[in-house]
């Protein structure tokens, strides 16, 4: 098998890693489980373009990207409806879509694990023809989000702690949209600080949701939170973390294979697509992807025996 891994250069370190380091250790862990890996570390601005490119390389068979949320999904965008099979090896922060794969943690476990895989068809979700492998979300996560990053840039925060500060400050400027939602005739008008729409099942585990969820992939699971307000939204998170979300009074969940999400205004909306955010003009139509997306999905781990002849899988 030949392979193609592309890494966001911006992102730093990946792993830990040094960049010579990181494309050292992987290539090698590739060739040790038998397939023949190039490693490109790439300007983050030309990332669409080789991964595009790269789609159309006959003598590949993967393009195999790793690094945080943007950077997958950058990728996936771009060889999606291609022949090449796209991998992710878990360098970002949360791993959420290689953890829905079932891709080890490991790095080296990982390599082994995607170069005895197979390729599948995967439905993904999209919102307006983007992509997204995790989940997609207007109001309280992007407002968050851009905020984040605004502290990051001015103040030089770390991560974490830009992320607290912007929580303290949506929180204190709650955003709010009116919106009509409609799917298959129905429709359903609501104000509301937060929408989201997942098809992962590993990130509705994350987020809590879990318990109100449809965890399968051909299908869209939305969550909109009803009744407007900072204390409101907090008290989802608290229940969300308890795992009891599904039993609060202003919260709705549905599952379905498209929705369309209107607002009484036609200017651009703070999307945030697994993790980053665009703009985007309503309405915003989701749906499950026409065309699903080739994924390299991991083989099994190997079960091992302990003294007392048990199978068990390895740590």
């Amino acid at each position: 098998m030949k392979v193609l891994v592309l890494l966001n250069e911006g992102a730093g370190t990946l792993a830990g890693m040094e960049p010579d380091a990181a494309r050292q250790r992987i290539e090698s862990a590739f060739a040790s489980a038998g397939a023949d890996a190039e490693v490109r570390f790439v300007d983050p601005k030309l990332l669409e373009q080789q991964a595009r490119e790269a789609s159309h390389q006959h003598e590949l068979d993967a393009i195999v990207a790793g690094g945080g949320d943007g950077t997958i999904n950058t990728i996936a965008n771009a060889v999606a409806g291609g022949r090449r099979a796209f991998g992710v090896l878990p360098l970002g922060t949360h791993n959420h879509f290689a953890k829905d794969l079932a891709v080890p943690l490991d790095l080296e476990e990982a390599i082994a694990a995607l170069s005895r895989g197979s390729v599948v068809d995967l439905p993904v979700g999209e919102v307006n023809g983007r992509m997204f492998l995790n989940f997609s979300a207007i109001g309280f996560h992007p407002a968050v989000v851009a905020e984040r990053e605004q502290q990051q840039k001015q103040s030089g925060r770390n991560k974490w702690l830009a992320m607290a500060v912007a929580l303290l400050r949506v929180f204190n400027r709650m955003p709010l949209h009116f919106v009509r939602l409609s799917s298959r005739g129905h429709e359903v008008a609501h104000a509301t600080p937060s929408i989201i729409v997942c098809n992962n099942a590993y990130q509705m585990k994350a987020f809590g949701v879990e318990a109100a969820s449809v965890p399968e992939r051909g299908l869209l699971n939305v969550y909109v939170a009803t009744k407007p307000g900072a204390l409101s939204v907090l008290w989802l998170m608290i229940r969300a973390a308890l795992g009891t979300v599904h039993a609060a009074k202003h919260f709705n969940s549905m599952a379905l294979p498209e929705i369309k999400v209107d607002t009484r205004r036609r200017r651009p909306l703070r999307v945030s697509i697994d993790g980053e955010v665009t703009t985007m003009t309503p309405p915003l139509r989701y749906r499950i992807r026409e065309k699903p997306l080739r994924v390299l999905k991991p083989a099994a781990q190997p079960q091992v025996q302990d003294a007392s002849g048990l199978e068990i899988a390895p740590a």
